[in-house]
């Protein structure tokens, strides 16, 4: 395929069973895909790089605010940035969105959406990992 880098496969941790298997291609940034197969073969997640412009005022503009986000995490998806995830469960969506700086991130209406994962609608949000939507302004780093 034209574009394509480099295609790989590797077993989960044992805890999780299964098989991801990765694809990367040179884009403006870097990207790649992801399929996630549990150990039976059935098909978990498909995460897609997205090689588009989208931002945060995109997606909320689709899909509305999210039911809740993920921590930031730092580095992410590149150095001196952050990434922060939100979560719709009713839609079968995470999307992954970088911030910056990464020791002050910010969330911005112009916020870019790196990364799309699609999994079975309704998925469970576990309270420990998650917070609620914060609305625009700046972010609390996650703990490394």
């Amino acid at each position: 395929m034209p574009g394509v880098g480099e295609v790989w496969e590797r077993e989960l941790q044992a805890g999780t069973g299964g098989v991801v298997i990765h694809w990367f291609w040179k884009t403006p940034w870097s990207g790649y895909n992801s399929i996630y197969l549990s150990n039976t073969g059935l098909l978990n997640a498909i995460t897609l790089s997205v090689d588009f412009e989208l931002t945060v005022a995109d997606l909320i503009d689709e899909y509305g605010v999210p039911e809740a986000i993920g921590p930031v995490v730092t580095g992410t998806p590149k150095p001196g940035s952050g990434a922060v995830n939100f979560f719709y469960p009713q839609y079968g969506l995470i999307c992954r969105v970088e911030v910056l700086p990464d020791y002050k991130p910010v969330l911005e209406p112009d916020s870019r959406v790196y990364a799309v994962v699609y999994q079975s609608r309704d998925y469970a949000l576990d309270p420990k990992l998650t917070r609620p939507w914060p609305g625009y302004g700046e972010l609390e780093v996650s703990a490394p």
